[in-house]
């Protein structure tokens, strides 16, 4: 759940929290790497669907939830 700057750095969407923030990771990452990809994909609570970019490939969000996942400690 991350946006891109004009520069197109990722930067986390307000209240994201930053991959590698084990403590705001750590529940994320106990309901496992299918759950996270699923409220990616389809969006949860404030979050929109794919980030809020509807024509972003399903595999790169699957890349992207990967990266984030495996950053703040989950392991695929």
């Amino acid at each position: 759940q991350s946006r891109s700057d004009r520069q197109g750095s990722p930067t986390p969407a307000p209240g994201a929290p930053e991959p590698g923030d084990m403590t705001a990771w750590g529940p994320r990452v106990a309901q496992g790497y299918a759950t996270l990809y699923d409220h990616a994909l389809k969006g949860i609570r404030g979050m929109p669907a794919k980030g809020g970019n509807p024509s972003l490939p399903e595999a790169d969000l699957a890349n992207a939830v990967g990266y984030m996942f495996t950053e703040s400690g989950g392991k695929l």
